[in-house]
């Protein structure tokens, strides 16, 4: 197999285990779920379980297809391909966690929440100028 194919499949099954932990606890999660929180963290958008649920996932795949198919000139992937396709499976599983810890019932500060993901861009950032540097 191809090694970016391998990292396109972690990216993929690192998107699928929360949708997997979705369908299991499908009973529990309300009708329609929070998806997005405003600045003082409380919830300010809602949509169908079954989007709030799939959809994250579902665009995250596509997205990885996408980077994998499109020309350069339309992803513009910074590090390169694979590191951006681990950053999108990262966060798009890390996110979609929230959105089911959240609707499950358990509180959690947002902003603090959101910490990771800006760690993770910022070392995405770093790696990509530091590998345009040593081109």
């Amino acid at each position: 197999m191809n090694p970016a194919r391998r990292f396109d499949l972690l990216a993929v099954c690192l998107m699928a285990i929360p949708a997997v932990a979705a369908v299991v606890v499908w009973n529990s999660l309300p009708t329609e779920m929070a998806i997005h929180w405003n600045a003082a963290g409380m919830p300010d958008n809602t949509v169908s379980k079954p989007l709030a649920t799939l959809g994250l996932p579902l665009f995250g795949i596509a997205t990885v297809v996408a980077v994998r198919l499109l020309p350069d000139s339309l992803t513009s992937t910074p590090g390169g391909e694979t590191p951006a396709i681990l950053f999108v499976g990262v966060v798009v599983a890390w996110v979609e966690t929230l959105v089911l810890v959240w609707n499950l019932g358990y509180r959690f500060n947002v902003t603090l929440a959101t910490l990771p993901v800006l760690v993770l861009a910022a070392g995405l950032i770093w790696y990509s100028l530091d590998n345009k540097a040593t081109r």
